[in-house]
């Protein structure tokens, strides 16, 4: 018996581990695409540091000759942005009194350098560039791809648990103890043996790792359509139409894809609830009061 213990704790362990990994690779390519679709929205931080630098450099003599109380050489120019300007200018005088034009010009290529990187990206280790728009196929289809490895290895991983359960089950019940003690050990995700109000906050958090990846693709894919369709219409109607459809496809089956996943885990999870169940360590649902003919 110990060596179809060793045998079956491998297989379980082995297809754990797999599937850990790959889940993994799924979050960290999610943080990715959130990261570069943060530093692309309109209104950022980085889009706003340029704009003030701007607004400085371009009108430099006016907002000196105000700032050192002596008068304009032109008009002020509109009221709103000359405030901001000058208390740009104001701030920088008192972080740095020294502070030239020329200084503040290379500043603004360095700045403009980062931002105006979000209209392409690259593919990692490719070195191939890309435009922003098809950023939203990509992202999905590495998703996608990503997701299908995943459901394969959460598949396997499903079966091999079900397999040993069925397999130690049968007497004597010491078998499915040592089986449920060492393979819950290396257990992750899964919560063999918990209980209470801590771990139903755990449960929660194993829905948030399944939702997240699709929240943020979805995120991407609505922001862009909603923001960037007419631009994309502008630049080539026929792609925009085609890539649009394409997307759709996409998401719905990067969804299907994920949403696959999450079944197969929570099967898992069952597994493991009836191995307490007929340990001992969880109560059996009592059983439902039979209903007699005749009585309401």
């Amino acid at each position: 018996m110990k060596d179809e213990l060793k045998f079956y704790l491998n297989e379980v362990n082995e297809a754990s581990k797999r599937s850990r990994t790959i889940l993994y690779l799924i979050l960290i390519a999610t943080a990715i695409i959130f990261a570069f679709q943060w530093k692309s929205l309109e209104g950022s931080w980085l889009e706003n540091r340029v704009l003030l630098r701007r607004g400085v450099i371009n009108h430099w003599n006016e907002l000196n000759n105000l700032t050192n109380k002596t008068p304009a050489s032109a008009t002020p120019y509109a009221y709103d942005d000359w405030i901001r300007d000058s208390n740009t200018l104001v701030r920088l005088r008192a972080e740095e009194p020294e502070v030239t034009k020329p200084e503040l010009e290379r500043r603004l290529k360095s700045l403009e350098a980062d931002f105006f990187t979000t209209d392409t990206f690259s593919l990692p280790f490719l070195h191939v560039t890309f435009d922003i728009n098809d950023f939203i196929f990509f992202s999905a289809l590495q998703l996608f791809i990503l997701g299908i490895i995943f459901l394969f290895c959460l598949m396997r991983e499903e079966e091999n648990l079900n397999n040993s359960y069925e397999y130690f089950k049968k007497p004597p019940a010491d078998n499915l103890q040592s089986f449920y003690d060492m393979a819950s050990m290396q257990q992750v995700w899964n919560l063999p043996g918990k209980k209470g109000n801590a771990t139903r906050l755990l449960r929660l958090g194993q829905v948030f790792i399944f939702v997240l990846p699709l929240a943020v693709e979805w995120w991407v894919f609505i922001y862009h359509l909603w923001v960037d369709e007419k631009d994309w219409e502008m630049l080539n109607p026929f792609l925009c139409h085609l890539m649009v459809q394409i997307d759709i496809v996409l998401m719905l089956l990067l969804t299907a894809v994920m949403a696959g996943a999450g079944y197969l885990f929570f099967r898992m999870d069952e597994i493991w609830g009836k191995m307490r169940r007929d340990l001992g360590i969880e109560p059996s649902a009592p059983p439902q009061p039979e209903n007699k003919q005749g009585q309401t």
